[in-house]
């Protein structure tokens, strides 16, 4: 088994950081599309049209579910920087299990809404 060069590691890194930017832009996204859905950031009717976001009837439950995720995609986002930055054990091994955990659950939602959706239309 060999060893990986500096500049493969520091390659690796760049990219860990630019995807850990990208999920915490999207993360950022999830809390404010779940504030705009409890009803906390107001909207008029004529935006909700051009967006053509349906159910914006201040969903508190739903929402308050949407800005957990975006909170624990936001905590993983800054692992992730943090892992490419330092390289250390300490903020990889929290990055990889929680990056992990977060497919599967996201996966087994997206079969959950598939199931649903296939049995509704």
């Amino acid at each position: 088994m060999g060893c990986y060069s500096d500049s493969y590691k520091h390659t690796c890194s760049k990219v860990v950081i630019g995807v850990s930017c990208l999920m915490g832009l999207m993360a950022l996204l999830s809390v404010v599309f779940g504030a705009m859905s409890m009803g906390a950031l107001k909207i008029t009717p004529e935006q909700a049209k051009l967006f053509n976001i349906k159910g914006m009837d201040a969903q508190e439950g739903v929402g308050k579910g949407i800005i957990a995720i975006g909170v624990i995609g936001l905590l993983i986002a800054c692992l992730g920087c943090a892992t490419g930055k330092t390289k250390n054990f300490c903020f990889a091994i929290p990055y990889g299990i929680l990056s992990f955990i977060l497919t599967i659950v996201f996966l087994i939602f997206s079969i959950v809404a598939m199931t649903a959706s296939s049995k509704q239309g």
